[in-house]
């Protein structure tokens, strides 16, 4: 454990210094306030002794000065101008104890003793509490394969974690190999600087300029003025604000794929070799999870895209529902947009309109452009496709979330529909616009079995359908929107 003596008096500072020693210690010693201060820069204690009276700075503001740290040590105050107002005062701002001149060994012995045990204790509460949030963004990152999901637990664990006012993290991008800034977390009330902060900084990094930092080494912590500090921070206008630098290349599959970069904007508070190590293991562990959650969504996109382009394929493959997808889209999101649904549910509607159909694909040319009525157990292999289509779309889980309107497009409001049969309110809001849009779209169409409805003739069907096949109120908007979906008939 390691204790700084802070006193003008030789004789005591001496005395203290072999007692400490001999207790198993490791006093260092300085005269006054302004060399503690320079001790305390350049290495953390455990436990600080203190006179009050002291040349150049005094106990009472050598106090102060250490309540601004980080981690501050205990402060045990000896002195032999003691006043209730001063022990008052010196209390308030946290003093452990206050032991009076001329004192006792054993009295002094014990009290050193108990404060170590009280630092020890609060220092494991400090780790334990720090293994916590570790732990818990730990496990945060591994359950998600969202990549800006796990950037901000990692980000803001980081910022929990070591006390930084400002967390910025850098990834590789594939194509140039440079690195661009692609996230940033502020601690709590500091918001505003925190973002003119990162506006300042460079928004690609050369990363044949940050890898020779690198070399052999995961964490870097670095001083205003240093090589690196000044490669990140050298054109912007806020670089004095920076007091400590800790900087944490990520690499996933010894790859190296990005940089952590924790900033202190707290005058005199630095970083430690333990916020250093202790943050490596979440950057390793949040750098693989990204890597992870790239591939995953790269899957997904090109699943995706496989699907589209079966979707486009159907329609190719049946001449008379060509352009249907589209069409039925389009209707779609004229009633969503007349129901005041969200942005994003629209996006979701046009996902599922544009998909709706999908299932389609295992069904063959015979049956799709068959001239005639289907028999019953053709019709009963068009009825399979919205289970075909739930079964394509689910491995998808971008597109979780349209699956059950896909799913369910065909059912009816009186319950007579298919998959499930469902009825009324129980049909997904959105399978009942779209399922409104389907049959307008199929009416208005050439058919391999019939001629396309004009347009007055299809929505005279729909209003019949009101009640039965369709949703009452949806049928009242797409009434209401007829000269919207007469002109958008003409687009198609």
């Amino acid at each position: 454990m390691k204790v700084l003596l802070v006193d003008d008096d030789r004789a005591i500072v001496d005395m203290l210094y072999h007692v400490l020693l001999d207790e198993g210690y490791q006093p260092t010693t300085a005269t006054n306030g302004i060399e503690a201060l320079e001790h305390l820069s350049r290495r953390s204690f455990d436990l600080v002794l203190t006179d009050l009276k002291m040349p150049r700075m005094g106990g009472m503001e050598l106090l102060g000065e250490i309540g601004k740290l980080r981690n501050p040590p205990l402060v045990i105050i000896i002195t032999g101008y003691a006043t209730v107002e001063t022990a008052v005062c010196a209390i308030k701002m946290g003093v452990y104890d206050y032991i009076i001149k001329p004192f006792n060994i054993d009295h002094v012995k014990l009290t050193v003793r108990r404060a170590i045990e009280k630092q020890r204790l609060e220092r494991e509460n400090i780790q334990l509490k720090e293994m916590i949030v570790l732990y818990n963004a730990s496990e945060a990152i591994s359950s998600s394969l969202e990549a800006t999901r796990i950037i901000e637990v990692m980000l803001d664990a980081a910022c929990v974690q070591s006390l930084a006012d400002l967390a910025v993290l850098y990834l590789r991008d594939e194509m140039s190999r440079d690195l661009v800034l692609s996230g940033h977390q502020g601690s709590s009330g500091t918001e505003r600087e925190c973002e003119e902060f990162v506006g300042s900084l460079p928004a690609v990094v050369a990363e044949n300029h940050l890898r020779p930092f690198f070399n052999g080494h995961g964490v870097r912590i670095s001083a205003p003025g240093s090589p690196l500090h000044e490669l990140l921070c050298a054109e912007s206008p806020h670089r004095g604000e920076v007091g400590s630098l800790l900087s944490i290349s990520l690499k996933a599959n010894n790859r190296f794929v990005g940089l952590l970069n924790l900033f202190s904007l707290t005058p005199g508070v630095t970083f430690s070799d333990h916020d250093g190590r202790a943050l490596y293991i979440l950057a390793a562990k949040g750098a693989g999870a990204i890597e992870n959650a790239f591939l995953y969504e790269n899957t997904q996109q090109n699943y995706l895209q496989t699907i589209r382009s079966f979707a486009c394929a159907l329609e190719a493959k049946d001449r008379y529902t060509h352009g249907h997808s589209q069409q039925v889209t389009r209707y779609a999101e004229a009633i969503a947009r007349a129901m005041k649904l969200s942005v994003d549910e629209i996006e979701l509607l046009g996902q599922a309109g544009m998909l709706h159909d999908i299932g389609k694909i295992g069904i063959s040319e015979a049956i799709l452009n068959k001239p005639g009525p289907l028999t019953a157990s053709e019709y009963e292999i068009i009825k399979q496709h919205p289970v075909t289509g739930k079964h394509i779309l689910m491995p998808i889980t971008s597109l979780s979330l349209i699956v059950p309107i896909v799913y369910h497009h065909h059912e009816r409001w009186d319950g007579s529909g298919y998959p499930d049969g469902l009825g009324g309110a129980d049909i997904p809001l959105m399978s009942r616009i779209l399922g409104v849009a389907d049959a307008f779209d199929a009416m208005t169409s050439i058919r391999a079995y019939r001629r396309p409805l004009a347009p007055p003739e299809a929505f005279a069907e729909i209003f019949r359908g009101s009640g039965s096949q369709f949703d009452p109120a949806i049928v009242d908007i797409f009434l209401h929107l007829r000269t919207s979906v007469e002109a958008l008939m003409l687009r198609g």
